[in-house]
């Protein structure tokens, strides 16, 4: 809510500027150009606890968005980290005694076994 409040604020600042100086007979364009100025000066000056609390509500809404890539990258580390040593998936699944075949086949292949060869497809006929 602290971010909306500081944003409506400086928004608000910047129009009743504009405004004023329209009313003044000043240039739309250059009006706004100036208007911009001054509502960053004033508001710089001004808004100083919003803008503190806008920045520690900011704050906490990036660090919500980033505990879950840390948790990712963790979880990227460990599985990273597992042995993959010719025989080490089977070594573990006889441990924990829930591997499933796939997993035990994969894992007893030497190491430089070829890989499986994919079917030919059919070449491309040019049009």
């Amino acid at each position: 809510m602290h971010v909306l409040a500081y944003w409506l604020a400086r928004v608000a600042l910047m129009f009743v500027v504009f405004f004023a100086l329209w009313g003044l007979g000043w240039t739309p364009w250059f009006a706004v150009l100036a208007a911009a100025v001054i509502a960053w000066l004033i508001s710089y000056a001004m808004f100083g606890a919003m803008h503190d609390a806008a920045a520690r509500q900011m704050e906490t809404w990036l660090s919500r968005r980033f505990v879950g890539v840390a948790r990712d990258e963790t979880a990227e580390d460990a599985e990273a980290s597992v042995d993959h040593t010719p025989g080490a998936g089977a070594r573990v699944a006889a441990r924990a005694g829930t591997a499933s075949k796939r997993v035990a086949a994969a894992s007893s292949k030497p190491v430089g076994a070829p890989p499986a060869k994919r079917p030919e497809t059919p070449a491309k006929r040019s049009v």
